[in-house]
């Protein structure tokens, strides 16, 4: 078969990019894919919300697209060669870029405890990172939380340094707030943590109180390295 095109060098979120008209062809047949399938009666409207591109794994491409809002998300792998049988996502070839799979949000073969999560509680999507992890954040009238899915256990040594660092703080060790952490869920490979209140200091750090808040917020993290 013919090898599929290269990618473009531009940058996304991800690395570098399909090329516009590449990208509307995976678009397309995912759209396509969808209607088969019977996830919608009518062509939804989808626009990329992230692209990695490892030219030298397999798959070699994995682009989520979501509806506004973000009600809709779904998720298409790109292989240069046909994927196994048994592989998720019904693959078919897309002619100049190899074969494709995709699915729906929840259900990612890579995270397989995610649907599990989701139906817990009424959730949003804060971070989605198709295979590898996925950051959610409660929206009931429960106290606010975030949710983190891993494909493994990875989530239990994050959730005992969560730990040591809210203890840390508790003492005093530490001169800035660490969400506490709440649990970390083995059987649904999610690490629950809560919120600190406040708000995000990006864009004030570019305005005239900006070095002002580098200096305390220098201070503040000077304090890690002696917490024990």
């Amino acid at each position: 078969m013919t090898a599929p095109d290269t990618p473009s060098a531009s940058s996304t979120d991800g690395g570098a990019s399909l090329s516009a008209g590449n990208e509307q062809r995976v678009l397309d047949a995912l759209v396509a894919s969808g209607l088969r399938r019977g996830w919608w009666t009518e062509s939804p409207a989808l626009t990329r919300a992230y692209v990695r591109l490892s030219p030298t794994r397999e798959p070699y491409g994995v682009l989520s697209f979501e509806s506004p809002g973000g009600a809709e998300t779904c998720v298409t792998l790109l292989f240069t060669d046909r994927p196994s049988e048994d592989a998720d996502g019904e693959p078919a070839p897309l002619d100049g870029l190899g074969w494709m799979a995709s699915w729906r949000f929840p259900d990612d073969p890579g995270l397989l405890t995610l649907r599990a999560v989701v139906e817990q509680t009424p959730m949003r999507v804060v971070r989605y990172r198709p295979l590898q992890r996925c950051t959610l954040a409660t929206t009931g009238a429960a106290p606010r939380a975030f949710v983190k899915v891993f494909p493994d256990d990875r989530g239990a040594r994050l959730h005992a340094e969560c730990v040591a660092l809210w203890q840390a703080r508790q003492q005093g060790a530490l001169h800035f707030d660490v969400a506490p952490p709440l649990q970390w869920d083995p059987a649904r490979r999610a690490l629950w943590q809560g919120v600190v209140p406040g708000t995000p200091l990006v864009d004030r750090l570019a305005g005239r109180e900006g070095p002002a808040l580098a200096a305390a917020l220098g201070r503040a993290c000077a304090s890690l390295p002696g917490s024990g």
